[in-house]
């Protein structure tokens, strides 16, 4: 699983949060509302959509069985996600300078991985982007 937060979340998250910075700059409570509205209402869904899969394919599943997965539980992953990242990425947006803003997603992404099939452990914050 490490594979997957050194090859895919992180660089993915990194990038994003670069382009997310160029589209809306600033660092004003209205910056990071609108940062945060963007990444929740677009990149949230589309980042499950393929992190869920990753994380399947990972653990061995058969596309078939992967994708019967992904439809039981990308409802319920992205409800939790709202539930907890508009606050944290609100915060994140507002109070953390990008080369620090991965460090903020690590823990709560290992929970999301272990509640939906696995283990994930990386360290970004020793080599932010």
């Amino acid at each position: 699983m490490v594979s997957l937060g050194c090859g895919f979340v992180a660089p993915v998250l990194g990038g994003w949060y670069k382009v997310l910075d160029r589209l809306i700059p600033g660092t004003t409570k209205v910056d990071a509302l609108k940062k945060m509205l963007l990444d929740q209402g677009g990149f949230a869904p589309c980042f499950l959509g393929c992190f869920l899969p990753l994380m399947g394919t990972l653990n061995g599943l058969s596309a078939q069985d992967n994708w019967a997965k992904l439809r039981r539980d990308y409802p319920d992953a992205l409800l939790t996600n709202y539930y907890l990242w508009p606050a944290v990425q609100l915060a994140n947006f507002y109070l953390v300078p990008l080369h620090y803003r991965n460090c903020s997603r690590v823990s709560p992404t290992d929970l999301l991985s272990s509640h939906y099939g696995g283990s994930c452990f990386y360290n970004s914050c020793l080599h932010p982007t």
